[in-house]
């Protein structure tokens, strides 16, 4: 019985939405140090499935670069507000060190992606991610590596609602 369902569970799972027509999603990404007060690119490997996932939905994107005054705004809407292409998807993230507990590292990566469509209608997922390194020297990019997982679960949620909505 239990093999049945699991054979059931393996094969019922749904493909992924695709968008139906031509379209192409532009791209800002960011980590935001908090001790700096600095914002830099994400890790390479991060960026790189993130523009897979997207890809995967039938979508073309073009990442825009960062511009000189996007880390001395603070909020979403003003760092929205830099960039006129839409649709435009800002992926904004932190990592922070919470604390040691039983020798390894607890950070928490805060994670907020907005997609803007045309129309104007904002798409918004907000989320923390707890993670643990063993070492010290593993600090923000290793966070955000390792919160990898969840992040693109949020971005698959959130254009499965782009795609729904038919703003595409």
């Amino acid at each position: 019985m239990v093999l049945i369902q699991l054979l059931f569970a393996c094969t019922l799972s749904k493909a992924p939405l695709k968008a139906q027509n031509d379209t192409t999603l532009f791209v800002v990404s960011a980590r935001d140090d908090l001790d700096t007060r600095t914002t830099s690119s994400l890790p390479s490997s991060l960026e790189q499935a993130i523009e897979n996932k997207i890809q995967s939905r039938g979508i073309s994107l073009t990442i825009l670069p960062l511009k000189e005054e996007f880390s001395m705004l603070r909020t979403s809407a003003q760092r929205q507000a830099l960039y006129e292409p839409r649709p435009l998807l800002l992926i904004e993230t932190k990592a922070q060190f919470f604390s040691q507990l039983n020798g390894r590292f607890r950070w928490t990566v805060d994670v907020q992606l907005h997609l803007l469509a045309q129309s104007g209608t904002p798409f918004v997922q907000q989320f923390s991610v707890p993670v643990f390194h063993q070492f010290h020297h593993e600090r923000e990019a290793e966070a955000l590596e390792a919160a990898q997982e969840v992040i693109l679960r949020h971005v698959d949620i959130l254009l499965d609602d782009y795609i729904r909505g038919g703003t595409l």
